[in-house]
């Protein structure tokens, strides 16, 4: 339950304090990241009720498409499961590819559908750098932020079935 008031806080104050510290297109995905962490310790059901949660919340304090975000979240959950059958999610290689390539397919597709909504948008050619970079950055801190929450005792689901 702490991840989920963490990332809902982080959508929060996204827009405010992350603008300040960092370039307009580059930022850290940790919605992404706490999803990924949420999917290996609470299984797919938590994974997908958080994503569908913090999709409403960005669609109701964002001024975007109702239900773009749901739909990006819900499709970036989609991304992981069937990613995480190919990639260990145990692992940092594979947090960090893992997320690197979900974040940046989340990018694309939020770019897609913003453009198919939006026929007025121009979007500058050297987009997908700034992109990529933001997706790296995003795999490149989950695992400190899988370390971060299991040294503050978040334990798997599977562990807690087992002490039962």
């Amino acid at each position: 339950m702490t991840a989920w008031f963490i990332s809902l806080l982080y959508v929060l104050i996204k827009g405010s304090l992350v603008n300040h510290f960092m370039p307009g297109l580059i930022d850290v995905d940790l919605v992404t990241v706490i999803m990924s962490y949420l999917l290996i310790r609470q299984g797919s059901n938590g994974a997908v009720v958080f994503a569908f949660v913090q999709g409403i919340a960005v669609d109701l304090f964002s001024g975007s498409v109702m239900g773009l975000y749901t739909f990006l979240y819900l499709v970036t959950f989609l991304c992981l499961f069937i990613g995480a059958r190919f990639f260990d999610l145990l692992t940092s290689k594979g947090q960090i590819i893992l997320i690197f390539l979900t974040v940046f397919l989340k990018q694309i597709l939020l770019l897609a559908l913003l453009k198919a909504f939006s026929l007025e948008m121009s979007l500058p050619s050297s987009l997908p750098l700034p992109f990529a970079l933001s997706a790296l950055l995003a795999g490149l801190v989950a695992p400190l932020v899988f370390s971060m929450f299991n040294q503050m005792g978040f334990a798997a689901a599977r562990d807690l079935e087992e002490e039962e």
